[in-house]
């Protein structure tokens, strides 16, 4: 990803590899480098996001995970007006596919899941386990928790309560961790 997105950029300046590279590392680094089969020291890094005149962040951050967390906070936001279900999934819909395994792909799934409850619980479950694979993944135990509590909820209102007791027992709630906010 830091490859492809070096490349990105550098594509939309205009710019060559030998233009990027000059006085920091050799052109068939950086061109390891873009293709995935490298990666650059971290002083390279910097040197080549001045270079492109970005900052390191804006070559490691995906932009579709920007996207992602900004849908995520309007959808959040107080100041927002009120969302129906069907609008949010109408909004989160495009980032469902492709997955990526970040923070903000699991929140996509997790709300799209919430959306679901009303028209598709059983569709809704299947968007939970993803974001909860993605949570644990990611080792973001407070949010997978949060998952799993969706799960239950869904699970009884689908009056599978067998499955929601079985879930309960089986969460691991961290006693001496506190949840995020």
């Amino acid at each position: 990803m830091l490859g492809e997105r070096i490349k990105q950029i550098r594509k939309q300046k205009k710019m060559t590899q030998t233009d990027v590279a000059t006085g920091i590392i050799t052109k068939s680094m950086l061109s390891m480098v873009e293709n995935g089969k490298a990666t650059p020291s971290v002083p390279a890094l910097q040197a080549i996001a001045r270079r492109l005149q970005v900052t390191v962040e804006e070559l490691m951050l995906d932009p579709r995970d920007v996207q992602m967390r900004e849908l995520i906070e309007t959808i959040r936001s107080r100041h927002t007006p009120y969302f129906s279900d069907e609008k949010i999934q109408e909004l989160l819909e495009p980032y469902l596919v492709p997955e990526t395994t970040s923070y903000w792909q699991g929140q996509v799934y997790h709300k799209y899941g919430d959306a679901l409850r009303a028209s598709d619980p059983e569709l809704g479950l299947t968007y939970y386990e993803k974001a909860e694979r993605i949570f644990q993944q990611l080792g973001r135990q407070d949010e997978q928790l949060l998952v799993q509590i969706s799960t239950v909820y869904f699970l009884f209102n689908l009056k599978r309560t067998k499955e929601a007791y079985e879930l309960i027992e089986a969460m691991d709630i961290p006693r001496e961790i506190p949840l995020a906010p």
